[in-house]
């Protein structure tokens, strides 16, 4: 999530207007959601929007200058959104004695090199009881050339997520695929097609019919797998 152009523009607009699937990601950490909040990587804000009403207080961390900008115009109104310029690895080193009950990541753990180094950090930066909340891509078989476009290093599983959280000295209450719809138009289109783009024509299709089918699906049964997995890691008392 840089200047250089890979996440700013078109396809970071087109993925910020699909409403319907960050309100699925939404409803799905919400059980979790309390207290002191903050947010890696928010972009344009569209999942703090909704993730900050169930906060007392949100702080948002984001790499991208033009980015942070345009949160702090969004957000110009709420004396309860604190907006850091920061990547997380800068931020989790530099700022130690913050502490917090909701750490969200939403599509960023995936472009963290050390992603264990970092995740012990998020244990340190909770409180007893807190939660981590992550949504990461998934299938390591579905790693593509738009991954590595936006600087994706890898594609997790849940067994290797959970592992991770584990590792750190989290529980995890929740860790499940998300999306089993999705991964037939991203095997096609960008594994098999190689695409580098997000088409808003297609994406916006699936947002308006994919999604709520799914999503229907997936409040039946959990999926073996999934375009993408949902975390809730909780830091014991």
């Amino acid at each position: 999530m840089s200047d250089d152009g890979r996440y700013i523009g078109r396809d970071l607009e087109v993925l910020a207007g699909l409403q319907r699937y960050y309100n699925w990601i939404f409803q799905t950490f919400h059980p979790y959601l309390f207290g002191a909040g903050i947010e890696f990587g928010p972009v344009l804000g569209t999942n703090s929007a909704l993730m900050r009403s169930e906060l007392s207080n949100l702080d948002l961390v984001e790499p991208s200058p033009s980015l942070v900008k345009s949160l702090r115009l969004r957000f110009a109104g709420d004396p309860g959104i604190q907006i850091f310029e920061a990547d997380v690895e800068s931020f989790v080193s530099s700022e130690p004695q913050r502490h917090y009950d909701t750490i969200i990541l939403v599509n960023v753990l995936e472009h963290i090199q050390d992603d264990l180094t970092v995740v012990d950090a998020f244990y340190r930066m909770l409180r007893p009881r807190g939660h981590l909340l992550l949504f990461v891509p998934a299938l390591p078989m579905l790693f593509s050339r738009i991954d590595e476009y936006y600087g994706h290093k890898r594609r997790y599983t849940v067994p290797q997520l959970t592992q991770l959280a584990i590792r750190a000295g989290f529980e995890v209450p929740l860790a499940c695929y998300f999306d089993v719809l999705g991964v037939v138009p991203w095997y096609f289109l960008n594994k098999i097609g190689g695409n580098i783009h997000f088409n808003p024509f297609l994406t916006s299709m699936y947002d308006a019919v994919g999604v709520p089918l799914t999503r229907w699906i997936e409040g039946y049964i959990r999926p073996p797998f999934g375009k993408n997995i949902c975390m809730a890691a909780r830091k014991p008392e």
